[in-house]
């Protein structure tokens, strides 16, 4: 009994370490320009995660899923990684016309590098970072999202595969 005493004693005295922040979310104002959340390195990351690539996943859920669930964000970050595969960038799927229109209605809008919630886009910069690192890899394999409530025929083509918050998640 004294040893488990000393034990958490010694436990409970030893300083709390905090990992340094990779990144800090800022705003930043470009001539003639709306505000704009950006994020600032710290630090090269060694795990290869480019700054860009983070920004557009960032941007995307930011306009995609801001007042849903953490787990709804994560499975969107999920589907856009399963859209990545190994042969092209989050960019590329962010920006991605068909047919004229924008696959993420957002990045049509004139709009859409507008942030007016910096504490939901620092939320999401972590979960996008975590999503390009790999760490949802295990939740779904779907490769299309949309909100339920959004009628297009594209979807009835695709398998149903369940719902998160107010995103229907397809393969």
């Amino acid at each position: 009994m004294r040893t488990l005493l000393l034990i958490l004693l010694l436990l409970f005295s030893l300083p709390v370490l905090t990992p340094e922040p990779l990144y800090v979310v800022g705003v930043g104002k470009g001539i003639g320009e709306d505000a704009k959340a950006h994020v600032e390195l710290h630090r090269k990351p060694q795990d290869g995660v480019d700054e860009e690539e983070l920004h557009c996943m960032t941007l995307a859920l930011y306009k995609e899923t801001r007042g849903e669930p953490e787990r709804g964000s994560m499975l969107v970050a999920q589907v856009i990684m399963n859209r990545v595969g190994n042969k092209r960038s989050v960019c590329s799927v962010v920006k991605k016309k068909l047919a004229g229109n924008c696959m993420f209605s957002f990045w049509c809008s004139p709009n859409r590098e507008k942030i007016t919630d910096i504490k939901s886009y620092k939320r999401l910069t972590q979960i996008a970072y975590n999503a390009i690192l790999g760490k949802y890899s295990q939740m779904t394999k779907t490769t299309y999202f949309k909100r339920c409530d959004v009628k297009s025929k594209f979807f009835d083509k695709l398998t149903y595969k369940g719902r998160e918050g107010n995103h229907c998640f397809y393969l």
